[in-house]
């Protein structure tokens, strides 16, 4: 969801997570510098009807939230100190949180993907390029990565075992579940990625307007300009069918390609303003979430949007469905 420093979303340095188990089977200016994060309450939304509708669920904790995956188990990443906290289910109230007990993760973290090994449930990366891995124990185990200065926003294994790191200083790829990560894209700051067609196709936003493309595993790259107004470029989300690829822009611009990221169309909302942190997929079509309590709906793909306010103000930062129908989003008052 990227973590990209231009959003609106708090990447604060004192990130811890927080699992809500269901039972069912993501520049060098940083605007979070000297950020409160006891300043905002975190809370959780649920819809069953595919996202067409959302209520509160839940107040998870009073500190920031920043992002949201799902495995299962349904897991957030917070600053709350206490580590984790544990839900029954995707609709669990504020009764239904508790947590599992205070640990030091050791470095503060800011995003997280679901894995699909359930003994190994999500990968979580934040500051000084730490990357660690959550075991069925709930507890995390550090990879041992560091590299001071160097920020990591955005992790995406949704191909697993392979995976992709968007980071201060390009992009990360491993191939073995996430123990060992080798750099592939360097020189600048990515803000997101994604791929398709099994990691031949790679995708990185990029300040100015840009992003990087590769067509060969990641051995060259490409620089296209989507925006002209170069505004940071944010969340970036490949359909299943591996052309259908959508781009979103800090200022809430939206890019829309359907030949797997060669050509892309401006398909922005008018008078739309605003960043978008997260974006997942319902029965009900694209769903992308953001500051000032948007929800975007897409039935085409993401050629067509429509905007509406959830029922919460706030920011909303992270989203993730289970299923077709049932679905959570994370945010702060």
């Amino acid at each position: 969801m990227t973590i990209a420093h231009f959003f609106s979303r708090s990447y604060l340095f004192f990130g811890f997570i927080f699992i809500a188990l269901t039972g069912c089977g993501s520049s060098a200016d940083d605007p979070n510098k000297g950020y409160d994060p006891h300043a905002n309450i975190a809370f959780a939304l649920v819809t069953t009807n595919g996202g067409l509708t959302w209520s509160k669920s839940a107040d998870l904790s009073q500190h920031t939230v920043l992002a949201l995956s799902y495995g299962p188990p349904y897991i957030a990443v917070t600053s709350d100190k206490e580590g984790l906290a544990i839900a029954n289910s995707a609709t669990a109230n504020i009764s239904g949180w508790h947590n599992s007990g205070g640990f030091s993760l050791g470095k503060h973290y800011f995003a997280i993907s679901a894995t699909d090994n359930p003994q190994h449930p999500a990968i979580v990366v934040g500051e000084d390029k730490s990357i660690g891995i959550l075991n069925a124990g709930n507890s995390i185990i550090p990879l041992g990565y560091n590299d001071p200065g160097t920020d990591l926003f955005r992790i995406n294994m949704s191909l697993y075992p392979k995976g992709y790191i968007a980071s201060e200083a390009g992009i990360l790829f491993s191939a073995d579940s996430g123990n060992t990560w080798n750099d592939i894209y360097s020189g600048s700051t990515i803000n997101d990625v994604d791929y398709a067609a099994g990691g031949q196709i790679i995708i990185g936003t990029k300040a100015r307007g840009e992003i990087v493309r590769s067509s060969d595993f990641g051995v060259t790259w490409q620089t296209i300009v989507l925006d002209l107004n170069h505004n940071n470029m944010g969340i970036i989300n490949f359909q299943d069918d591996g052309q259908t690829v959508n781009c979103f822009s800090s200022t809430g611009m939206i890019f829309h390609s359907t030949d797997a990221g060669q050509t892309w169309q401006n398909v922005s909302i008018p008078g739309f303003i605003g960043a978008i942190n997260d974006i997942d997929q319902s029965n009900a079509g694209l769903i992308a979430i953001g500051a000032n309590s948007v929800i975007l709906r897409s039935t085409d793909q993401g050629a067509h949007w429509t905007q509406s306010t959830g029922p919460v103000a706030g920011t909303y930062e992270g989203i993730a469905f289970e299923d077709d129908l049932t679905g959570v989003i994370v945010g702060n008052y």
